[in-house]
């Protein structure tokens, strides 16, 4: 584990703590990822992290509201935000991922399979209802599949519809279809209610999603605790911390739902090392 600033006691009293203003989009909350992985930090550096999670964790930056942002790297406030100077470079840190589920009677006999390509095969061959919802991951990702299968014609099998998220899973469930969904909502989604759906496909990374880290620019934003912010980031992509998102297992489930990303940085600058790869 890389070393850790520590800035006070942690017998002092909490609120006497510095804090780091974390916004973070919902499926780390959500998920208890988060809940695993702050108290360590907190232990050994001293600083307290105050949690937001929302859908506008960009417009809680923008808003003096936040030290630190973790978003998937594809959400489409990254590029405008870091590039205008607002925030530093972003850093993968860790992925969640979509899953691709069905009816328990799994008529493309489907189940457990590590290919989502021969998967969309089946469902192609059987003329099994899918669902392609309208949010865009679940979209890109059935475009993906069907480009990856041969692309089979689209008969009535194939229901395209205009109903995101729940409302598109929703539909799925009504008409016996295969969907994708996220992993977190869709587990969500099956202990609100008694539900023939159940997950078909995870183990793929076709299905991943990155998130990365993102220190706020103090010099944009006023009262940003940018060493807190980054003290955090560090932590997060730390061998030990990745180690700990890949034993991650939400309550309840024994498949594996994060994925440690931190490699997708320069290992040798997390080490605080260099390569010669590094000099080149």
């Amino acid at each position: 584990m890389l070393a850790l600033p520590v800035i006070g006691s942690a017998a002092g009293a909490e609120d006497e703590a510095p804090a780091v203003r974390l916004a973070v989009v919902n499926t780390p909350s959500q998920s208890g990822l988060l809940a695993s992985l702050l108290p360590p930090f907190e232990q050994a550096s001293g600083y307290r992290v105050e949690v937001y999670s929302g859908e506008d964790v960009y417009l809680r930056a923008e808003s003096g509201k936040a030290d630190i942002i973790i978003s998937h790297y594809g959400k489409a406030p990254v590029e405008a935000f870091v590039t205008s100077g607002k925030g530093l470079w972003p850093r993968p840190v860790f992925s969640n991922q979509s899953v691709l589920v069905g009816p328990k009677s799994d008529p493309a006999r489907i189940r457990g399979l590590t290919d989502p390509f021969e998967a969309m095969k089946r469902i192609a061959a059987s003329e099994s209802p899918y669902v392609a919802a309208a949010n865009p991951v679940g979209r890109y990702l059935s475009e993906l599949l069907l480009a990856g299968a041969g692309n089979p014609a689209r008969g009535a099998w194939y229901i395209e519809t205009n109903q995101p998220r729940g409302r598109g899973m929703k539909l799925a469930e009504t008409r016996g279809a295969y969907t994708i969904w996220g992993s977190v909502p869709f587990e969500r989604f099956r202990h609100s209610h008694d539900t023939d759906l159940e997950v078909m496909v995870a183990a793929t990374p076709v299905f991943h999603r990155v998130m990365a880290t993102i220190v706020v620019n103090p010099a944009k934003f006023a009262g940003v605790n940018v060493e807190g912010a980054s003290a955090l980031e560090t932590y997060l992509l730390s061998p030990s911390t990745q180690a700990a998102i890949a034993a991650f297992r939400e309550e309840g489930l024994e498949r594996q739902t994060w994925w440690p990303a931190g490699r997708d940085n320069s290992p040798a600058q997390l080490l605080g090392t260099t390569s010669e790869e590094d000099e080149e």
